[in-house]
């Protein structure tokens, strides 16, 4: 389970940095930094004070972002075997379990809560999406 998250985090981080990236690369040449400067303000206190509250929005859309982005792949690994191993419970184990019919499947025809794991796993990733959405958007 560590392997899998550690992989995910070391793997999913360039596309956020890029983004962070240019957000402080166009408050480079900014006024507020310029007169922070000018006042004698050092490079560590101009981060925390000056670029830190700036860059929030940014930091907010990319982390809520990322959320729904980690959980599809995470149960994109579980639903090939490659997931958290099995006696925990993961999105791609759900859907594993379900797509084999493990006790929801006849022989002749689907029950209706055999697809029940792939529309709540749309639903989570949705409601990450609007809880996005109302932070940025209040």
């Amino acid at each position: 389970m560590i392997v899998t998250f550690a992989l995910l985090g070391a793997l999913g981080w360039a596309a956020p940095a890029r983004v962070i990236r240019a957000g402080v690369r166009d408050m480079r040449s900014s006024d507020f930094r310029l007169q922070a400067r000018a006042c004698g303000s050092c490079g560590f206190r101009l981060l925390l004070r000056q670029l830190a509250p700036n860059l929030k929005p940014v930091l907010l859309a990319q982390f809520w972002t990322s959320i729904p982005l980690f959980i599809l792949s995470e149960a994109n690994l579980g639903l090939l075997g490659l997931g958290v191993s099995d006696p925990l419970p993961s999105w791609g184990n759900l859907l594993r379990d379900l797509g084999t019919g493990s006790g929801l499947q006849s022989r002749h025809r689907r029950l209706p809560g055999a697809d029940a794991g792939g529309s709540w796993l749309l639903q989570v990733a949705a409601a990450t999406r609007i809880r996005a959405t109302r932070l940025e958007y209040p």
